[in-house]
């Protein structure tokens, strides 16, 4: 996906993260699921949170922009079950980042040591 591969290179995190959102309420609507549209819809804040936390590390954000580039191929091919195993990956492996982000946060705040937390900015992406 060319269109979020050139942020990774200039570190460019604020539009990066608004054309991740638009990519993913762009797939969840292809699921044409009036009720999965809702709950994205309602939780989006919370799942922008989430994401933001998970690409935080330059590491991560790299490793989604290329999930993101499977996932494209994958809709190009018109290949239904190499769709969903691209989703569900880039959705455990998204899962698992912000699980391990999560658990720095809280070692660090237990250790009243500097926290690990991302500036505020990471979080607002309007």
């Amino acid at each position: 996906m060319h269109g979020l591969s050139p942020f990774t290179q200039t570190a460019c995190r604020i539009p990066y993260f608004r054309l991740n959102r638009q990519l993913h309420f762009r797939i969840v609507g292809l699921a044409q699921n009036p009720i999965l549209t809702a709950a994205y819809r309602d939780h989006s804040a919370r799942i922008d949170r989430a994401r933001s936390l998970a690409n935080f590390g330059s590491w991560r954000w790299q490793e989604s922009v290329e999930e993101h580039e499977f996932i494209m191929a994958a809709l190009r091919a018109r290949d239904p079950r190499l769709l969903a195993d691209r989703l569900e990956e880039h959705s455990r492996r998204t899962g698992e980042a912000v699980v391990a982000a999560l658990a720095r946060i809280e070692r660090a705040d237990e250790n009243n040591h500097h926290s690990v937390t991302p500036p505020v900015g990471v979080w607002s992406i309007d």
